[in-house]
Order: C-alpha cells, then sequence, then structure tokens
C-alpha cells in the first residue's frame, strides 16, 4: 500500500472526523480510521472508500489508552508503510444535568476530547526512543 501518504484519523468513522477522511481520501491520502465504539459507522466509511479505489483500514483505539494508540500507530505502520498525517477528531459530548456530573464525568470528557489528542497521538508512546527508525517519530504533522 506505499506510495501515497497516510493519515491516521482519530474519531473518523463519524461527523468531523469522517468529513476530514474523506478530504484526504479525495486528494489522495490512505486513511486509517479510528473509532471507539462505532464499529458499523467505521466499516461504512473504510468501504465506501474502498469502492472509491481509496486506501482504508479501521482500528479500534480507545485514544485515552496509551498501549492502544501505541498498538494503533504500530498497526497503521505494518498496514501502510508509514504516517504521515495525524488528525486528532475524537470527542465526546455526553450531555448531564451538572448538579449530577461527577469528577470521573468531568475527567473522561476533557481526557477524550482535549487531553489525549494532545498528549498521546501527537507523539505516540516511547516514540522518542526510536526517533530516525520510525517514520511516526518524533511526531507527524498536523493536517
Amino acid at each position: 500500500m506505499a506510495g501515497s501518504r497516510v493519515a491516521i484519523v482519530a474519531g473518523g468513522s463519524r461527523g468531523i472526523g469522517r468529513a476530514v477522511a474523506e478530504r484526504l481520501v479525495q486528494d489522495g491520502v490512505a486513511v486509517v480510521i479510528t473509532y471507539a465504539t462505532s464499529s458499523q459507522a467505521a466499516a461504512d466509511i473504510v468501504a465506501a472508500v474502498l469502492a472509491a479505489g481509496g486506501q482504508a483500514v479501521a482500528i479500534r483505539a480507545d485514544v485515552t489508552d496509551a498501549k492502544q494508540v501505541k498498538a494503533l500507530f504500530d498497526q497503521a505502520e505494518s498496514d501502510f508503510g508509514g504516517i504521515d498525517i495525524v488528525v486528532t477528531s475524537a470527542g465526546i459530548m455526553r450531555p448531564a444535568l451538572l448538579a449530577e456530573a461527577t469528577d470521573d464525568y468531568f475527567t473522561e470528557q476533557v481526557e477524550v476530547t482535549f487531553g489525549a489528542p494532545s498528549t498521546r497521538c501527537a507523539k505516540p508512546p516511547d516514540a522518542s526512543a526510536t526517533a530516525g527508525a520510525s517514520s511516526h517519530s518524533p511526531a507527524p504533522p498536523w493536517y
């Protein structure tokens, strides 16, 4: 699958992430669609990309889990030979009454939407240890 640029689109199965992935594919970029719970939505966009002659795979990954993010990058590199672009579009919004919201509720929303993209997807775990030896170290450019 070598030859084109490769993008990981965290949260690429739905909403803004899907729209970004579709645009990247129009620009000739192969996409790795990540999802946490929407396996059917991820399968749908991969099928649409493949039907249109593009390159895509879907990988389940919780972007708040460093081990899963490392596995995501490793699998993307195995599938495509390298990573050129990372798009962090993963996010959650679970409406709740303020009086019913717990600390865990706020922590989860902030970690998925803001923390994980900046701390885990921008630079995968132990990428610095492989600097120069890996196509995703120290960090791919933002699209």
